[in-house]
């Protein structure tokens, strides 16, 4: 706490700084007080006061909003992700608490009105990066806030990752490339630091790897999702992109049920041959509810997922034990 009213060691602190901390002080403190962890918290704010520079301004911000002064303790003390995103951009507590709207959700279209509004140059991506890192930031508040739960909070992440790679594609011309959304992505469900799982369907892979190049390169004005595209046919070891014949052959003569499985939550981003892809999925899916042991074998492999992944008491495993949220996403597909 001391460090914060003095500054970095031997550094010189001017007398409104240290004025300006006394104001602070009791009002942090009391804030502190209803923390889980308020040693944690205070450790995030000092981080975040570092990075942000003129702790004179902040300081006398704090104290004469004592609104933002809660709202960034509890943040500070609801996610470390969070706080981490504020510590390396700071102007984010600005450019979102100006927002007169923070109880609204954006959908998907209006996140792509407004990347689009950049332009299609590759200059654009700077400004896109950021447009995320504030979006995002803007998300996590809303939790922290409770203006969203779970389930929403999850769906807006994924409009907003589902935005950009539209957008990014978009400015590298891959008009022509099909992208299918899989698993979590293609269920509205990611949340945060997720990758996108997808499918790519065309003729040629130029486009498909510019696009993952481009959304996994980091940069100093944040980075985008990463995309995943290994539950392709015959995963890593397969073409990055297929044709439609393809995988229609793969999917009625080579695909593993679990592969089958994943085309379920299938969902078609952009390109101009989603209603095609989308006939093969549920086509190739309406094939195997067919057979007569497919409850046997969705049985089986959930059996041996909880051999493999399971780490300790069934009880506590809330994901592979029984009645857990793998068990639960079967019988959703299977049904």
């Amino acid at each position: 706490m001391i460090g914060l009213g003095h500054g970095p060691s031997g550094g010189h602190v001017s007398p409104r700084t240290r004025q300006a901390f006394r104001k602070l002080r009791p009002l942090l403190l009391a804030q502190l007080a209803k923390t889980a962890d308020p040693d944690a918290t205070l450790n995030q704010f000092a981080r975040f006061v570092e990075g942000y520079g003129l702790r004179s301004t902040l300081f006398e911000l704090l104290v004469t909003n004592p609104k933002l002064l809660e709202l960034l303790v509890k943040t500070f003390n609801a996610s470390r992700f969070a706080s981490d995103l504020l510590v390396r951009h700071a102007q984010l507590l600005e450019d979102v608490t100006r927002d007169e709207e923070l109880d609204r959700s954006i959908d998907m279209c209006g996140h792509l009105e407004q990347l689009r509004s950049l332009g299609k140059k590759e200059t654009a991506l700077d400004g896109l990066r950021a447009y995320r890192q504030a979006q995002l930031f803007r998300i996590l508040l809303r939790d922290v806030l409770g203006l969203a739960d779970f389930t929403t909070m999850c769906r807006e992440q994924s409009a907003l990752a589902e935005a950009c790679l539209v957008c990014v594609n978009d400015i590298f011309r891959g008009d022509q490339l099909t992208i299918i959304a899989l698993g979590k992505f293609g269920g509205r469900e990611i949340a945060y630091g997720a990758d996108l799982d997808v499918l790519f369907v065309g003729d040629e892979s130029r486009d498909a790897q510019k696009l993952l190049s481009v959304m996994a390169q980091p940069s100093a004005e944040g980075n985008l999702s990463r995309v995943d595209a290994r539950l392709r046919p015959e995963g890593e070891k397969g073409p990055l992109v297929c044709s439609l014949a393809t995988y229609q052959r793969y999917y009625a003569a080579r695909a593993h049920l679990w592969e089958l499985q994943a085309l379920t939550r299938a969902r078609p981003v952009t390109g101009p041959l989603q209603n095609e892809f989308m006939a093969i999925a549920q086509n190739a899916w309406h094939k195997a509810s067919q057979h007569v042991d497919l409850y046997v074998k969705i049985d089986n492999m959930l059996e041996r997922i909880r051999r493999e992944r399971s780490r300790g008491s069934e009880f506590l495993d809330f994901k592979t034990g029984s009645g857990g949220i793998i068990e639960a996403e079967f019988l959703v597909q299977a049904l």
